[in-house]
């Protein structure tokens, strides 16, 4: 896609990214902050998982909707994902999602602890490729981490929330440590880097339909791109397919925020650090324990059977892993080979050797500690024999990771292996372009024995090279047998061209950048024809004498040997020069110049010739190693036969002596035949010379070997010592480190539960504080010695107080002594001990301040976990009691009024003797109940009236 094509073009509701956001313990702030800066309309979806209480509902839908401005809606189950929204996973569900559709299920159905992160980022990766953005907040444990991993092999972009930002870092640590995450901020800086992501074209394009990749950039010349990350990596992605190429570069100009391949050049000159994270994303590491079942299975059952079958008791079992990445595959294949061979894995030798181009992924294979959520690919019977739990991690056993060896390859430009029996290349091919396919297969077939097996990913095959590879298994597993070449031997390239540069021409080095390329190449093809007609022929050699490269025809010099391919040159030189060549070779090792060898015999067509050799030392600076550089001459150039620098002398005195023996004194060169035996004989001293100097070599170097030897049996004895002190501290650190474990899996569950106690705890003393603090009652709680230990606020308004006076205060002390009360202390030292509860009891006492106050009191002992405490209700009932005095004294008024009224109603003013009469007659109306002089019964008694 061009760039303009691309600016101009909209994005459909089918092109929108989908961003995964995962989070645990302390997520829900960090998602609210990374959400808050959101839109509403961001042109993104959004899903979240969090690890939820699966045995009640969740309402983090309900908490989220009140603080994001988008939409918030709890997933279900097939339900279609619309831009602009946020979807929010149920409690007890693990979330994925496949053609733009939530998929839910039960989380427990999946091997292994539940894993919800990973198993939504993970679906994002397969479903979205570019499209997808992964994000990992605060958390505990690695959930996330293989979730990530996915969604970057698949060319999506990766976040996690910055360690120091995050109230628990285990979940971000855990995918920064996998090397998974492109960016590491904190929460609301990766709101802003996703909302300007999500409009650059990578995340808006659609994939073409025919090979899943985005359309090329505009620039479509990547050479001087090549050049920076083979000079950054020391590796050639130039033998990558172009279409892998081209996606991790979009990729990683996406996170640049650049839209054309010139502008990301100049990135990469001014940012070294973006050159090295370029190359790791092309080093694309698809591996897993376990990955595809079906062919372990297929492994187990067929090829080991097969392998087992043709080998000899005593022979080592061998595989091959190229591009092994961090070493899942590796360790699978030997945990796979151990079950299969059971007890009489301890008496067969294996070699299991794990080859990868990246250095930082041999590290970590060789560590051999993955994190816990492998526990989702392998069984819990393969984890408790072939692992040992570390934390959070899992780390291979020893005697798995003795059995396998990890180094740096590159099988495109290193020797291969040799006498495999298994070569395992999965997923590596898919990677390579066609014309580096074509390169490695041939390798595989030389590095496999005549009964091995090579296997294959599922979506790679031996293609043109049939004649090489019969088929195994190609329904589960893609497997092939080992065919026996029927023509001549391949060509297979053992030679390493890693210092091919060296051998490269002086005139080609600098290169003036005015020059164009046509004229460049024409000058190098003239070169070439001038030293193909000119130059004897020479080969180049490493210090160890391995030839690494060869120019013109050295046929009459060297030879190839009966046995094993071989590239040395002390095996490759014909007997004629090589006693000449070791000569020379060590001379120039100790002296450091170069070194000429003449009058060497070499048989001809036309019959003996005399030809020359030439060594010279060969060093570059900033380059560590030596290399030589050997010329063959061919020719007649020393007709005098002298065969070493200083043999002329020799020669004569020795021509001088056969002459006198002979009874003559000759001329040389009078008879051919005497020049003859003169160089022979010159030959066969300097033959003795070098033999004499060889022996005095190998003696100084056996006395020395015998004094290493010595040196080593030492020790060795003191390795062993040691090793076996090793041994007895790592079995104590091994028994005491599962104790740890124990004890911590145990404090982990204490701490949950009591951290569940602690919030019923703080809910509950919540709600005692507000009742305590709303009660319009005064209340004090008293500890046992009747110090103030808590009081309301009634309590400070109605008894004129303070808090500081009050708490921690003796309560008769309470106000200058005003609570020094008799009656309140019979209630609180005799009443409350032997009772739980008083109710009801009443005081009335003077308080300075607010005057004479009659208290109604309720008080209640409280006894638990040893400590004692009393809950003392005051209600101030002053008015109370005035009001019902006053109610009295009007009701004792009314009742002496309506006795007045009744006397008077009976008693009309009469004369004395009526009066008197009358008194009689109220006397015998009333009986016995008379009060007054006329005894009138009142209502409430008798009353005296007078008169």
């Amino acid at each position: 896609m061009t760039e303009s094509a691309t600016a101009s073009s909209v994005p459909t509701s089918s092109t929108f990214p989908l961003v995964g956001i995962g989070a645990s313990a302390g997520g829900l702030e960090a998602i609210s902050e990374l959400m808050a800066d959101i839109p509403a309309a961001s042109g993104m979806a959004f899903l979240v998982v969090q690890h939820l209480d699966p045995s009640r509902p969740s309402i983090l839908s309900e908490i989220l909707a009140k603080r994001v401005a988008m939409p918030v809606v709890e997933a279900a189950e097939g339900m279609d994902i619309e831009v602009d929204h946020l979807y929010v996973i149920p409690a007890n569900t693990s979330m994925s999602v496949a053609e733009r559709r939530i998929r839910l299920r039960p989380r427990n159905e999946l091997l292994g602890p539940p894993m919800p992160v990973d198993d939504l980022l993970a679906s994002f990766g397969a479903d979205q490729g570019s499209n997808a953005i992964g994000i990992v907040l605060s958390g505990g444990g690695s959930d996330g981490a293989l979730g990530l991993q996915a969604i970057q092999r698949e060319g999506g972009i990766t976040f996690a929330q910055d360690e120091s930002t995050a109230h628990f870092n285990s979940m971000p640590h855990a995918a920064i440590s996998l090397g998974c995450v492109d960016r590491v901020l904190a929460p609301h800086e990766i709101a802003k880097e996703i909302i300007a992501i999500g409009r650059h074209p990578y995340l808006r394009s659609v994939p073409d339909a025919a090979t899943g990749a985005p359309p090329e950039p505009a620039d479509a010349s990547l050479r001087t791109l090549f050049r920076m990350l083979r000079h950054a990596c020391n590796i050639d992605f130039s033998r990558y397919k172009n279409g892998t190429v081209q996606r991790r570069l979009a990729r990683r100009m996406a996170l640049r925020q650049v839209t054309s391949v010139a502008d990301y050049v100049t990135v990469l000159e001014s940012d070294p650090a973006e050159t090295l994270a370029l190359g790791r994303d092309l080093l694309i590491q698809v591996t897993e324990f376990f990955r595809d079942p079906d062919t372990f299975e297929v492994l187990t059952q067929t090829v080991f059977p097969r392998l087992v079958a043709g080998k000899e008791s005593t022979a080592p079992f061998r595989i091959w892993v190229p591009g092994c990445a961090t070493g899942e595959e590796v360790y699978s294949i030997a945990i796979c080979l151990i079950e299969y061979l059971g007890e009489q894995s301890a008496i067969t030798t294996v070699q299991i050797f794990g080859t990868d181009i990246s250095t930082e992924a041999l590290e970590a294979a060789r560590a051999g500690r993955y994190i816990e959520n492998i526990a989702r690919n392998v069984s819990a019977e393969r984890l408790e024999r072939f692992f040992v739990r570390d934390g959070e991690h899992y780390c291979v056993d020893k005697t798995v990771r003795d059995l396998c060896t990890f180094s740096r390859h590159d099988v495109l430009s290193d020797p291969p292996f040799s006498r495999m029996d298994l070569v395992s290349c999965r997923n590596l091919l898919i990677y390579l372009s066609a014309h580096a396919q074509r390169t490695v297969m041939p390798l595989f077939h030389y590095a496999l024995r005549p009964e091995g097996v090579l296997m294959l990913g599922p979506s790679e095959t031996v293609g043109a090279f049939s004649e090489l590879f019969g088929v195994i298994e190609n329904r589960r597993s893609k497997l092939y047998s080992k065919k026996p070449r029927l023509g001549p031997p391949a060509q297979v390239r053992l030679n390493s061209s890693r210092a091919a540069p060296l051998a490269a021409p002086a005139a080609g080095v600098r290169e003036n950048r005015s020059e164009t390329r046509e004229a460049s190449s024409l000058r190098s093809e003239v070169d070439r024809i001038a030293l193909a007609r000119y130059a004897p022929s020479s080969v180049l050699c490493d210090d160890d004498l391995n030839i690494v490269e060869y120019r013109g025809d050295t046929s009459a010099f060297l030879v190839n040997p009966s046995g094993p391919p071989t590239s040395n040159l002390q095996r490759l030189a014909r007997p004629e020069v090589f006693l000449a060549v070791n000569e020379a070779i060590r001379q120039v090792r100790q002296d450091g110049v170069a070194i000429r060898r003449t009058g060497l015999r070499m048989p001809g067509t036309n019959g003996p010739q005399t030809s020359n050799v030439e060594v010279h030392p060969v060093q570059m600076a900033g380059v560590e190693g030596r290399w030589f550089l050997i010329f063959f001459e061919s020719g007649t150039a020393d007709t005098n036969g002298l065969g070493a620098r200083g043999q002329a002398p020799i020669k004569a005195l020795l021509q001088q002596a056969l002459a006198r023996r002979l009874g003559r004194v000759a001329a040389k060169g009078d008879d051919p035949r005497d020049e003859e035996i003169a160089r022979l004989v010159a030959e066969l001293g300097a033959m003795r010379t070098q033999i004499r100097t060889m022996l005095e070599e190998h003696e100084s170097a056996r006395e020395e070997l015998k004094s290493s030897e010595e040196e080593l049996l030492s020790s060795n004895e003191e390795f062993q010592s040691t090793n076996e002190e090793l041994e007895t501290a790592k079995e104590e650190l091994q028994s005491l480190n599962e104790e740890l474990s124990t004890t911590n899996d145990e404090l982990r569950y204490r701490n949950h539960e009591l951290r569940l106690l602690h919030d019923d705890v703080v809910l509950s003393r919540d709600y005692a504080d507000a009742i305590i603090d709303t009660m319009a009652e005064p209340l004090l709680v008293l500890e046992s010695d009747l110090r103030v230990a808590r009081a309301n606020h009634a309590f400070y308004k109605t008894f004129q107080t303070a808090a500081y006076d009050t708490i921690g205060a003796l309560l008769y002390m309470l106000g200058n002594g005003q609570w020094n009360i008799p009656a309140l202390r019979e209630l609180l030292e005799k009443l409350l001990p032997g009772q739980t509860v008083v109710r009801d009891f009443l005081i009335t006492h003077s308080f300075p301040n607010i005057g004479m106050r009659t208290m109604r009191l309720n008080g209640a002992r409280v006894v638990g976990r040893g400590q004692e405490q009393i809950l003392l209700t005051i209600e101030d009932i002053t008015e109370h009691q005035l009001a019902v005095q006053r109610l009295e004294t009007a009701d004792h008024q009314k009742d002496d009024f309506l006795a007045m009224l009744a006397h008077e109603l009976r008693n009309p003013p009469r004369s004395d003797s009526q009066r008197n009469r009358s008194m009689g007659a109220c006397e015998r109306r009333s009986g016995n109940t008379t009060a007054c002089a006329c005894r009138c019964p009142t209502p409430t008694g008798t009353r005296d009236w007078p008169g």
